[in-house]
């Protein structure tokens, strides 16, 4: 982790660098435990539902793909720009 990140959660916590550890820990165990068991998805809140704006669906294969890909990932198609140029 980075000093002065590792510094800064310290001061800001009144933490020690072990209990930031084992803090970062549990909470990285927590989410593999929801995650295992496939509680994620009953517990995910509208807010992270919502469609990132730098991803765009394909128009063939309607799967997200990065509003700056010059093709789509899954099926290949090749996007154009506006004039007439791969972005």
């Amino acid at each position: 982790m980075n000093h002065e990140l590792t510094m800064w959660l310290t001061e800001i916590g009144r933490l020690t660098a072990s209990q930031l550890l084992f803090t970062g820990a549990a909470i990285c165990m927590v989410g593999f435990t929801l995650a295992h068991f496939g509680l994620l998805d009953k517990l995910n809140v509208p807010f992270f539902r919502s469609a990132s704006p730098l991803l765009v669906g394909c128009h063939v294969c309607a799967k997200k793909v990065s509003k700056n890909a010059a093709s789509c990932p899954h099926c290949g198609e090749p996007f154009m720009g506006a004039d007439g140029t791969a972005p």
